[in-house]
């Protein structure tokens, strides 16, 4: 059984511009963050490294749903 889910144009344009944002601004931002992370050294106990990636992984997730 399908579940059909019924939007307002607004509501349409407000995820197309989340989407645009996120695939636009927010995941070369992180990109740059995991860089300069890695460029710090061991990343094992980076906690900056950590936290980039995990932002990184909701993202990437965000941005499929969007899709």
């Amino acid at each position: 059984m399908q579940n059909i889910q019924y939007l307002t144009e607004t509501s349409l344009n407000n995820l197309k511009a989340e989407l645009e944002n996120l695939r636009n601004k927010t995941i070369p931002d992180i990109a740059k963050r995991i860089d300069e992370a890695k460029q710090q050294g061991d990343l094992s106990e980076n906690a900056e490294y950590h936290q980039a990636r995990e932002d990184m992984s909701w993202t990437q997730g965000r941005v499929l749903e969007l899709e």
